[in-house]
């Protein structure tokens, strides 16, 4: 890859295929490959983004070796081992195989412990607390699937889809512990109405706020009150290249089940923090170079009338309130969107979204 930021010119392994490729902005690509065998990839990433996205590619059994930039190893969501140095820039891991399932368990009691174990995050608390998220329905658990995700378990019934599209023998060839059982028993797991015919819990990894300091598009939200909007917001900047989101005192969280549920698969991907009673996540950014913007509707300044797009992040405001004078003084400048006349506010995912298609191109 012209000019890596990680590869050195003295690291050479026979990698002769070229698995997946990753490119977005200027400056954000990235490249999984691999050997002839399949046994060893490189995966060669400008950036977060660009590594999540190409991690979702790499064999799902396991029992290949990884080479992979020491920044990013943390987020790699494997159980791995003989972590070491191939250079100053890329760290060497084994991934083990993993033991697939013949079969799916079955669960015909309410006590059984494959019910209990998802059925104790079903508090909000809970899911906080260990970083685990359940998600509901085909269309969500298929996308963490098939992006890598580190799924723990997954429950069913006869009717999902899961199991009819052979969805559910592949998560089993890949170690995910799958339990079918009644849909009688489902409706003590969830509380979603209607009862999904499957859930799944699965882990999210949370990001020290060091990760966002090389980040170029950023997201934050000021005290959000409601978790449909969160979701929402979540999924729609993360369309439009969005590199992380920083949430302040949000009344809303993304171990909310709405949250998940209206994100679509962008939790998970990318990396959200969350932090109450503490607005240094600002001068973070500032200090690494971000210029931030506040946005608030009586603005003198356009969202079009930004110029140098760089390093940049964009703060939105409460549903009710905007941004609080605390936050706003912290900021380099401040921005709105024209609207025609009649109209002076709009709902705060589709505003993120107006403005992460403008300011992160």
């Amino acid at each position: 890859m012209e000019n890596s930021l990680f590869l050195s010119t003295d690291f050479k392994l026979p990698f002769e295929r070229l698995v997946a490729e990753y490119t977005w902005a200027d400056n954000d690509y990235g490249t999984l490959k691999s050997d002839a065998e399949g046994s060893t990839y490189l995966l060669e990433a400008t950036s977060l983004r660009s590594f999540t996205y190409l991690k979702r590619f790499l064999p799902k059994k396991g029992g290949y070796t990884l080479y992979l930039p020491q920044k990013y190893r943390q987020l790699l969501h494997f159980e791995t081992s003989n972590v070491t140095s191939a250079d100053d820039d890329f760290a060497r891991v084994y991934v083990p195989i993993k033991k697939a399932y013949s079969a799916p368990f079955y669960a015909t009691h309410k006590k059984d412990s494959e019910i209990d174990e998802v059925k104790q995050y079903d508090t909000f608390s809970k899911r906080r607390r260990d970083s685990r998220v359940i998600i509901e329905g085909i269309l969500n658990i298929n996308r963490a699937f098939n992006d890598n995700y580190r799924i723990k378990s997954v429950l069913f019934t006869q009717k999902s889809p899961l199991l009819l599209d052979g969805t559910i023998q592949k998560m089993l060839s890949s170690s995910i512990k799958c339990t079918q059982t009644t849909p009688q028993i489902m409706q003590t797991v969830t509380s979603s109405v209607p009862t999904p015919s499957e859930v799944a819990l699965c882990d999210i990894f949370i990001p020290d706020i060091s990760v966002f300091k090389d980040m170029r598009r950023v997201v934050i939200c000021d005290s959000i009150e409601n978790p449909d909007n969160l979701g929402m917001l979540i999924r729609t900047v993360d369309c439009f290249g969005a590199d992380g989101v920083i949430l302040l005192d949000s009344q809303a969280s993304i171990f909310h089940k709405n949250c998940i549920r209206a994100a679509r698969g962008a939790i998970g991907r990318l990396p959200v923090i969350e932090f109450e009673n503490d607005l240094s996540p600002i001068d973070f950014l500032k200090d690494n170079g971000f210029k931030v913007y506040g946005t608030s509707a009586h603005a003198e300044g356009s969202v079009y009338d930004i110029g140098d797009k760089d390093k940049i992040a964009f703060i939105v405001g409460s549903e009710s309130y905007g941004m609080r004078k605390a936050v706003a003084d912290m900021c380099n400048g401040y921005v709105s969107i024209p609207m025609a006349p009649g109209q002076s506010s709009l709902n705060i995912a589709v505003a993120a979204g107006i403005l992460a298609s403008l300011l992160f191109k």
